[in-house]
């Protein structure tokens, strides 16, 4: 009875979870059995209380070893079966994706030691909707190095919003602008997914090439979360959910608070190989420096349990699952309590919260000044997710003016695009969703007002005349 109560309790959190709920019902009847048993056996021997001093004593031992073993087996499954909160075992999707890196293989999307990732010269998307010029950018035709006689040109970088992902290249607010303003070029080095540190390392790359007057940085508010992300899972609550294994290029801050932008951690297609080979090792250091990262604080059986009960997503399950992971936090943290428990993470997460907007905000100077140095004119162009828009339709505030507030004291030329949006609100002063946004982006209609707008916008600044400089490319450093 023992032995089958062992065996099943073991194997319990290693079954697929199509076989949990039987072994639970065989665990509980094994459970009841053997309760039955002991009790019996204690009943026989309360008058003589050696034997049941001895018996509780095997008791114990028994449950401690079997506890151990379990504990053993499921650190072992962990390391082979990623779970919500574990970073250290590839998916499939993140295996290809290395294996795309290791392999150098022609995408629309490839490979950069810098930048983790960026777009290839001359490639078009899987799905036909993007399509990159022989200067590695979103565009349908090529530009010369230098700006035409009579136009003036603006570089666009950014992330999804910039690139304007969801949209084909016609419906872009880059190309939208300059069907408003012909004597205007607008190039668009926005890249999906990119943190406001890969845009600036983007922008000391490519405006190298390119003559310009007018730079624009494009962001939003997970753009700062994502510039102190080093490892691109770690971005996700559940590792596992993330669609490749990206190391990142990220902002941190030395002792003496001043901004240090690093690379990232792998460096070649050969550290790419050896963290398919093995990714612990790498994972492990990466998670040192991720401010984004969440220690799980649990055992592997309890880890791995809670999953299992998870996924059947019936009633008793949350139960159980709060019920282990209480317990387990309580044991934790000892006479503290899980009120107390509860405080400290919520610290611990504003802590994480000051420091994101902290490194974010030195992001923007050193950007926005390294554009200065070079002679040329920034601009900040904000745009709200959908996220932001929903909020709106709710009554909620910005929940980035924190950011807008701190360009007005460094004064800094920006533009809320949110204001632009706002001119198709109804009049109850809700936005039509449906028709600002497709997908999880911007609509090509939307698209269209924020380039008519930005057209308008930069040309204003150029009536101005707010740079007497001639237009040039960034000096080489």
């Amino acid at each position: 009875m023992v032995l089958a109560l062992l065996f099943v309790f073991l194997c319990l959190p290693v079954l697929p979870k199509g076989a949990v709920w039987p072994a639970r019902a065989l665990l509980l009847l094994f459970a009841a059995a053997l309760g039955g048993w002991v009790w019996q056996k204690l009943r026989r021997i309360a008058h003589n209380p050696k034997p049941a001093i001895f018996a509780a004593i095997a008791l114990v031992l028994t449950a401690g070893i079997a506890y151990g073993l379990v504990e053993a087996v499921s650190w072992v499954v962990l390391q082979r079966s990623p779970v919500a909160g574990n970073p250290f075992v590839l998916t499939g999707p993140q295996k290809r994706f290395v294996d795309l890196v290791v392999n150098d293989r022609p995408n629309y999307q490839v490979y950069s030691p810098t930048l983790a990732w960026t777009i290839a010269p001359e490639q078009e998307s899987s799905d036909k909707l993007y399509r990159s010029n022989a200067g590695g950018f979103r565009a349908n035709r090529e530009y010369s190095r230098e700006v035409p006689p009579g136009k003036t040109r603006v570089l666009c970088f950014g992330d999804s919003f910039t690139h304007c992902d969801e949209c084909g290249n016609e419906d872009t607010w880059p190309h939208q602008a300059e069907v408003a303003a012909p004597d205007m070029e607008f190039l668009n080095f926005g890249v999906p997914g990119y943190s406001l540190v890969q845009a600036y390392i983007r922008y000391t790359e490519v405006a190298r090439r390119f003559e310009t007057r007018h730079v624009i940085i494009g962001c939003m508010t997970e753009d700062l979360k994502r510039s102190v992300n080093v490892y691109y899972p770690l971005r996700y609550s559940n590792p596992a959910d993330s669609p490749n294994a990206a190391a990142l290029p990220y902002a941190a801050l030395d002792e003496a608070g001043k901004l240090d932008i690093k690379l990232p951690m792998l460096r070649s297609r050969e550290d790419y190989a050896s963290l398919l080979q093995n990714p612990r090792p790498w994972v492990k250091k990466m998670t040192k420096r991720d401010v984004l990262y969440r220690h799980i604080d649990s055992t592997p059986f309890v880890t791995l349990l809670a999953d299992r009960w998870e996924g059947l997503h019936g009633r008793l399950d949350p139960a159980v699952n709060h019920l282990l992971m209480a317990v387990h936090r309580l044991r934790r943290t000892g006479k503290s309590g899980f009120k107390d428990l509860q405080a400290r993470v919520a610290a611990r997460n504003g802590q994480r919260q000051r420091h994101i907007i902290e490194v974010g905000k030195k992001v923007f100077k050193h950007f926005y000044r390294d554009v200065e140095r070079n002679d040329q004119v920034p601009l900040i162009v904000w745009f709200p997710s959908p996220l932001n828009l929903q909020k709106h339709n709710e009554g909620k505030p910005r929940d980035y003016q924190v950011y807008l507030d701190y360009f007005k004291r460094e004064g800094f030329a920006y533009v809320d695009t949110m204001d632009w949006l706002m001119e198709s609100a109804g009049p109850d002063g809700k936005l039509p969703l449906d028709t600002l946004l497709q997908g999880t982006h911007l609509s090509p209609s939307a698209n269209a007002l924020i380039g008519k707008r930005l057209a308008a916008h930069m040309k204003s600044l150029e009536s101005g005349g707010t740079s007497t400089s001639a237009p040039r490319p960034v000096s080489q450093r």
